[in-house]
């Protein structure tokens, strides 16, 4: 018995300190809210509502405008797929119609052409694609063949063959300007450094030279970069031009151009330009004193030769000496003629030359 009625108390005390809570959380809810400001909170809740209502920015009006998007975007969809629903997986060619569609292309070649190249079309015997036939091929020369050294200073390519191939031959015209004879022109000199080439004028004359090779090349026809003044130019770097005449000199045989020989008498006349002579003494008088220098032999008192101007002046005479002998003018840069007095006994030749 006492033992249940401890339990009870122990019921009894629980149940009042719930009662206890339970007044103070209805003192709390009974509790009005409190305003710092006067009618603040009806004027949020009233703004609140404004907003959620708003046939602009409320809840109306978002979910219209979710609508009308997604109704949009559901034909922008549908409108796409049935544009490329014909287009290939990449594998199979596209044909393209014959005729352009409205709108695209001119209505003949010169309104195409004005709207490509925005200028009017060339009206030379050459289309347009023979341009730009020359334009590729150009293109093609300059990236791929060997542009380098004298061709860049001395020619440049005027006609390549219709079509590049890679690989094929490149025929460059030649020019040595150490190899050019005191007499050439630009023509004489491209000629006969570039022999089986076919070597003209392209202005003439003393304009500038066109080479063409004579065969299939990628580039068939050049043209010098230096017309004959150019040349001059160079050539007076190899052959420098004085303001004063002087006498010839022998050049070298290869540089000379020899004349008929003409047999030797005791007086006698060779009338023709030259810048000397070679004589050539065969056979002489025994009577006649000599010397000799190591191989070569030396006559004296056997004659002498004078060369003439073209004024019919004659410089002092030069004197007959040895077997094999080179004379040239003195006191002119070339003679007109050369006079000559020798032995009757003296046999054999004086062959003029010049400079060529």
């Amino acid at each position: 018995m006492p033992a249940i009625i401890a339990l009870l108390g122990e019921v009894l005390a629980i149940l009042s300190a719930l009662t206890g809570y339970t007044s103070n959380i209805l003192g709390f809810v009974g509790t009005a809210a409190q305003e710092h400001t006067k009618y603040a909170i009806e004027r949020i809740a009233a703004a609140a509502a404004n907003t959620v209502n708003s046939p602009t920015f409320g809840n109306a009006a978002i979910k219209a405008e979710i609508a009308a998007l997604t109704l949009q975007l559901a034909s922008d969809v549908a409108s796409l797929t049935l544009q490329i629903s014909d287009l290939t997986d990449g594998t199979t060619p596209v044909s393209l119609p014959v005729v352009a569609p409205s709108g695209y292309g001119g209505l003949d070649g010169s309104a195409t052409f004005a709207a490509v190249w925005l200028g009017d079309m060339p009206t030379r015997s050459y289309p347009i694609w023979n341009y730009l036939y020359a334009a590729g091929n150009w293109g093609a020369f300059s990236s791929n063949l060997r542009w380098l050294g004298d061709e860049v200073l001395y020619f440049q390519a005027v006609f390549g063959s219709w079509d590049y191939v890679p690989g094929a031959a490149d025929w460059v015209p030649a020019f040595d300007p150490t190899d050019i004879l005191v007499g050439e022109d630009i023509l004489d000199c491209l000629t006969r450094q570039n022999p089986g080439w076919t070597v003209a004028w392209a202005f003439a004359p003393d304009g500038y030279v066109r080479l063409t090779f004579p065969g299939s090349a990628e580039i068939q026809e050049w043209q010098s970069t230096f017309d004959q003044t150019g040349f001059a130019a160079i050539k007076s770097q190899i052959f420098p031009i004085s303001s004063i005449e002087i006498a010839p000199s022998w050049p070298g045989i290869a540089n000379v151009t020899l004349g008929a020989p003409v047999a030797i008498t005791p007086q006698m006349t060779i009338t023709t330009p030259m810048d000397g002579v070679i004589v050539t003494i065969t056979s002489v008088a025994a009577n006649k004193p000599s010397l000799p220098y190591d191989s070569q032999t030396a006559y004296k008192f056997i004659g002498a030769l004078s060369f003439v101007d073209d004024n019919g002046d004659v410089e002092p005479f030069q004197t007959l000496a040895f077997t094999n002998a080179l004379y040239c003018p003195r006191q002119m840069t070339r003679a007109s003629s050369v006079v000559v007095r020798c032995d009757a006994s003296l046999a054999g030749t004086i062959t003029p030359w010049v400079i060529a």
